[in-house]
């Protein structure tokens, strides 16, 4: 409708040299306005605008530190349990996210690779409303964790309806009004999916974007262990303990056995392990230094040619081919004694270490 304006002025309000709004007023008698009084508008819109790039830059410098509080409560999980398999790179990833978002049902999807399918593997908090859906496979035609998936891109959805599914068949039904699911990815794979479903609140584009960060970093993570693990598997040498690996000696005890057959010469095997009452409060970087004082005492006894090698945490495989029984007990006797009465300093502290041994010899049929 008409409202009768004769006189009209309006200045923009500026943010990052952005208009952002307009500071107006109006009159129904002409000429109302002149440059003084666009002078004069022009000081509030330099105030406002200060005023929202303080309030804009406070606003995001805490969301800042936010972030940095989740993605530091990420890597403290991880580094306090010790463990990086995984799994546990999946439940510090929930913990996470929990600590950040009021969730009803919090988490994680990966590969099995047993059974060929994506399943839920970790879930939070446990209960008979969520326990039908731990272990259970993902569908990945119909499913708002299957989309992400095979995507490899986050979906938010703010308004969930009845007919949504969000992660199996089955499930339970909605508690919140909101779901979100997040592609735990690295640069060149997807590895899986974090999907979380708020109870009331609306999962905020940058909550999505925090979220979003702590995927790709669990997804470095799963990645680097698929790495170690190729590594480990198609590595013959333990390279922290200067002896061969399990698959290695497992398959150089293999190949002894077809020459022992061959040329009718007696095999042994000998077992070493150091006693446990060493490795009950010893650390991981004292253990390996045990081992490989172990490792450098059995080399004094043995040739050249007789196999060294690791077949599991502190045990190690001595594989002598052309000795009985009799002569590798004998050998192995000498060892364990050499490795009573020897001492090691790590640390500054000094530790005498002691192992036990049996020997086995191979028959022709073996």
């Amino acid at each position: 409708e008409a409202a009768g304006t004769a006189s009209f002025v309006g200045v923009p309000v500026y943010y990052k040299d952005v208009v952002v709004g307009v500071l107006c007023a109006d009159s129904i008698e002409p000429d109302s306005y002149d440059a003084i009084t666009v002078s004069f508008f022009g000081h509030f819109t330099k105030l406002i605008g200060g005023l929202i790039q303080s309030y804009t830059g406070k606003y995001d410098l805490l969301q800042a530190n936010r972030a940095l509080e989740i993605i530091s409560k990420f890597r403290n999980y991880l580094s306090e349990t010790g463990n990086n398999k995984k799994n546990a790179v999946c439940l510090g990833l929930i913990e996470a996210a929990s600590s950040m978002i009021d969730s009803a049902t919090t988490g994680t999807c990966i590969f099995d690779a047993m059974h060929n399918e994506w399943i839920v593997n970790e879930l939070q908090p446990l209960d008979s409303r969520s326990e039908m859906v731990l272990g259970a496979s993902v569908d990945m035609n119909h499913s708002i964790v299957g989309k992400t998936i095979t995507t490899a891109t986050s979906l938010k959805i703010n308004n969930l309806e009845n007919g949504d599914l969000r992660i199996v068949n089955g499930e339970p039904e909605k508690i919140g009004g909101s779901f979100a699911a997040i592609p735990i990815k690295s640069m060149s794979h997807s590895y899986g999916a974090l999907f979380v479903e708020a109870k009331s609140q609306s999962i905020s584009q940058y909550d999505l974007s925090i979220l979003e960060i702590l995927g790709e970093q669990a997804g470095a993570i799963i990645e680097q262990l698929h790495f170690n693990d190729m590594l480990d598997s198609s590595a013959m040498v333990d390279s922290t303990k200067g002896v061969l690996n399990r698959t290695a000696t497992l398959s150089r005890l293999e190949e002894e056995l077809y020459r022992a057959t061959d040329f009718t010469m007696p095999l042994s095997l000998c077992l070493f392990k150091i006693d446990q009452y060493m490795l009950n409060d010893a650390s991981i970087d004292i253990v390996d230094e045990l081992i490989r004082h172990v490792v450098s005492i059995v080399r004094k006894f043995v040739g050249p040619y007789d196999i060294v090698g690791e077949i599991q945490n502190s045990v190690l495989a001595l594989i002598l081919s052309g000795h009985t029984s009799q002569q590798a007990q004998l050998l192995g006797e000498k060892i364990r004694k050499e490795i009573a009465i020897s001492i090691v300093e790590i640390n500054s502290r000094r530790f005498t270490v002691t192992a036990s041994f049996g020997v086995v010899q191979a028959k022709p049929k073996d």
